[in-house]
């Protein structure tokens, strides 16, 4: 699935339109794949309100790792104007992939705590490992939709370093946790294992939502300006 969330301020207030819809100048597209030119999103579809200002449309990707087009039309005092910007979908993989928790927490303690029902069963471990990423990397994404980056996080469509790093960490805390265990230390004390890891995940997350920690990796573009006649208002529309 792929979101496009955008907002919108008159005077640098957070304002409501009259409407807002996915429509281009020429009525012929919502959102368009950029390598078929092929309609994803039909022209004239409303964009939900999620807060004042604030709209979004989710819309399900036909196939993993596309670009797309796509232009919102705004009417407000009386005015029409459209803005046309670019969008990433998902790639599939996300950000890491098993090997990548494999690599961190080792093949066996994955496999262990993937296999819920005890049974070896390879097909319900691969799911589950899969479920693990897909779950931690949509936490990611959630709570770094408001941050400098576009979302999916990527650079030039390679995934940084950072991000592998740190959905592979969360993926993993995920399996391990899933199993409810509850691991002692040497004093017989109840404690997590992957305690620490999932603290430097939370502050890598934290860091990264308030830019000090900075990734190579596409940034959201300010769009400030809209297709229109001279008006007399100051309307921006931002990611």
């Amino acid at each position: 699935m792929s979101t496009i969330r955008r907002t919108i301020r008159v005077a640098g207030v957070l304002t409501d339109p009259t409407s807002v819809k996915l429509s281009s100048s020429d009525t012929t597209f919502g959102v368009k794949r950029n390598d078929t030119d092929a309609v994803v999103v039909a022209d004239d579809t409303a964009m939900t309100q999620v807060s004042t200002g604030i709209y979004e449309h989710t819309f399900t990707d036909p196939a993993n790792g596309l670009t797309y087009t796509y232009s919102m039309e705004i009417v407000y005092s009386g005015e029409t104007y459209h803005v046309e910007d670019t969008l990433t979908g998902p790639t599939g993989d996300r950000y890491c992939v098993r090997a990548d928790i494999e690599n961190l927490f080792g093949v066996t303690n994955v496999s262990k705590w993937s296999d819920l029902d005890n049974d070896a069963d390879a097909t319900k471990i691969s799911n589950r490992i899969a479920a693990a990423i897909t779950a931690t990397a949509d936490m990611i994404d959630a709570r770094l939709r408001f941050s400098r980056y576009l979302i999916p996080i990527s650079n030039a469509g390679f995934t940084p370093t950072i991000m592998r790093d740190l959905n592979a960490q969360m993926a993993g805390v995920w399996l391990y946790e899933s199993r409810g265990v509850i691991d002692y230390d040497a004093d017989g004390r109840a404690m997590h294992a992957l305690h620490w890891i999932a603290r430097k995940a939370e502050s890598t997350m934290k860091q990264l939502a308030a830019g000090t920690l900075v990734l190579t990796a596409d940034l959201k573009a300010d769009i400030t300006g809209m297709t229109t006649a001279p008006r007399n208002v100051d309307v921006v529309v931002e990611n």
